[in-house]
């Protein structure tokens, strides 16, 4: 058998279907693919980025708290021996002139597992206190160089003219295992 000729007409619309087919497969197999997976890189490129940034977020963190780990170390360190925080606490209240409104210190301890240290607490309530002595008596505390904490605090207005405090705060420190 013999294949028919085909006309010009005929021949032109093969040509075009032919070349509809290549286009139709090169974009069904090829293009749309493609952009898919340049999609799906450019997510993944995101969420790569913002991994990248959290993990920059920690290092800066964690490099702070190391710089803040060391420097607590340090002042620790330096302290003088025999430091407890009970007697420090006294001394301040002595040179801030609250020494007389306090009503009691009760200090305890926490050993810290595994680490070298222990925490050292003292729960300290002053009564019918003016609030520049108990200011003076904070400040002195914060500020000190070895590194001790107010870790709570609780006011309530006291005295006749209700000009007076009754304080009741928690002061804690570090200390290091063996140096006391």
């Amino acid at each position: 058998m013999k294949m028919p000729e085909l006309s010009g007409r005929d021949k032109t619309m093969l040509a075009a279907g032919a070349v509809f087919l290549v286009i139709f497969c090169a974009v069904q197999f090829i293009y749309l693919p493609a952009m898919d997976k340049q999609a799906a890189l450019k997510k993944t490129v995101a969420v790569q980025d913002e991994a990248v940034g959290q993990m920059k977020t920690l290092q800066k963190t964690f490099q702070d708290l190391s710089l803040a780990l060391d420097q607590q170390k340090s002042s620790l360190e330096k302290r003088p021996a025999g430091f407890t925080l009970f007697s420090f606490l006294d001394t301040q209240a002595e040179k801030s002139g609250v020494k007389k409104n306090v009503a009691y210190m009760k200090p305890s301890t926490q050993d810290m597992e595994k680490t070298g240290y222990t925490i050292s607490r003292v729960k300290v309530k002053i009564e019918e206190v003016h609030l520049k002595g108990l200011m003076d008596f904070l400040y002195r505390i914060e500020a000190s160089p070895d590194g001790v904490l107010i870790t709570s605090l609780s006011l309530s207005k006291t005295g006749k003219k209700g000009d007076r405090l009754d304080a009741v705060f928690e002061a804690e420190t570090l200390i290091l295992k063996g140096a006391s």
